[in-house]
């Protein structure tokens, strides 16, 4: 069965095979190999690349396309240009599935065009949806009128302006999302959230829940009490964007007890924003760390690969995610796995992911109080903190079990193909 994968960006295993590299998409090359194994599947991936170092690659029995385009017809807009290229590599190939892996670049509209054009069965994975983060209150993610004006009056436009032009950027893009959500016939999701939103769109839209795989290094690691650095904080998401919400865990950990705060250790994957010139949301977030005196309680861990990561989940007492809006955010799922014990907004999907209460703690995004207080309960509760652990370990041969999942998409396929 010849099946053709349109991504988002250029896989590692592209350039050798290293799936270990410091990257985004590890869980599509956890899949990608998966399905490979299997021997049922002669699977070509092709991707958007401004470089095009290299056109053509096969690795591990894996043939890499890659497409020419720019931050425009990537990002942006979508291209007759790349559709035409795009259609002509689809010719060459002659898939007999092409499943596209997300809805939120115009790249994506390309390929279902090209794909709908030939009349090849195509289906696309929903991963976030840029229609709902677009919207204001999850793209802002609760940060402050005085606090903008304030960074405003102190460093001119490099605070604002940053964060305005990436939400009309994602307007823009949303427009691209609904389109395609119209444009298709065949979803694959994993939320409640997701699901209701898609039909929303599109009452026709056939719609397939299927998980994606977590890699094998956080099915190595194990979350154990006694090997855990007292009052270590892991937040996962990073500092990138406001929807991370980082600078909502600050706030909260800022008005912590003293009895607490004096030995607290924050890690964030991710640059300092005290290196170097920084404007956005990272010049936000320094100034806000300075305001709150939290910068010697945080550590920034750079780029971090899967191993690191799942490490990074051992070492802590308690993972917080922050965030605004997730879809079904591959991170909760990480830590759910390990076994850190988990406190979570109930935003988005999140509430498809585990129970509240049984496999993680949840609060109301924005409820800097109730935030705290969840955060003051595990530190100082470690039979609750073993609790949670022990049933979101249960996820590992349930919820995310590989052999399942790629099961799940090679049925999916094979339907398509009838």
């Amino acid at each position: 069965m010849r099946v053709l994968w349109v991504v988002n960006l250029v896989l590692p295993s592209m350039y050798g095979g290293d799936n270990s590299l410091k990257t985004s998409g590890g869980w599509m090359e956890a899949l990608l190999h998966g399905l490979v194994e299997t021997g049922d599947i002669e699977l070509h991936v092709v991707a958007p690349d401004s470089k095009t170092v290299i056109d053509y690659s096969v690795v591990d029995g894996v043939h890499f396309h890659t497409i020419k385009t720019n931050y425009i017809t990537k990002v942006l807009f979508a291209n007759q240009g790349v559709c035409k290229d795009l259609s002509k590599l689809f010719s060459e190939v002659l898939p007999e599935v092409i499943h596209i892996h997300g809805t939120e670049f115009p790249f994506m509209e390309d390929a279902l065009d090209a794909a709908n054009d030939k009349g090849i069965p195509v289906v696309t994975s929903i991963q976030g949806l840029i229609s709902e983060i677009c919207k204001p209150k999850e793209h802002y993610a609760g940060i402050s009128t005085s606090s903008v004006i304030h960074d405003f009056l102190k460093y001119g436009p490099r605070v604002m302006i940053p964060l305005v032009i990436s939400r009309v950027i994602s307007r823009i893009r949303a427009r691209s999302e609904l389109r395609q959500l119209k444009k298709n016939n065949v979803i694959i999701g994993r939320t409640r959230w997701d699901k209701e939103h898609c039909l929303y769109v599109n009452p026709n839209l056939e719609y397939w829940s299927i998980q994606e795989i977590i890699r094998d290094a956080f099915f190595k690691e194990e979350w154990v009490e006694t090997k855990t650095e007292k009052g270590r904080i892991f937040c996962a998401g990073g500092c990138r964007s406001p929807i991370k919400g980082f600078h909502q865990i600050l706030i909260a950990i800022a008005s912590l007890q003293e009895e607490h705060k004096e030995f607290l250790t924050i890690t964030v994957p991710g640059t300092s924003p005290f290196i170097g010139k920084t404007y956005g949301y990272k010049l936000y977030l320094k100034e806000l760390i300075e305001e709150l005196n939290l910068k010697e309680k945080i550590k920034f861990l750079g780029s971090l690969s899967a191993k690191e990561m799942a490490l990074e989940f051992t070492k802590a007492e308690i993972y917080i995610m922050g965030s605004s809006i997730e879809n079904s955010a591959n991170t909760l799922g990480e830590a759910l796995i390990v076994g850190t014990p988990s406190i979570v907004p109930d935003v988005g999907g999140i509430s498809s992911i585990g129970r509240a209460n049984t496999d993680m703690l949840m609060y109301e995004f924005g409820d800097n109080n109730g935030l705290k207080e969840m955060i003051q309960l595990l530190l100082s509760d470690q039979g609750k903190r073993n609790y949670l652990s022990k049933n979101s370990k249960e996820k590992r041969n349930s919820q995310y079990n590989r052999e399942k999942i790629i099961n799940d998409y090679i049925e999916l396929y094979r339907y398509l193909i009838k």
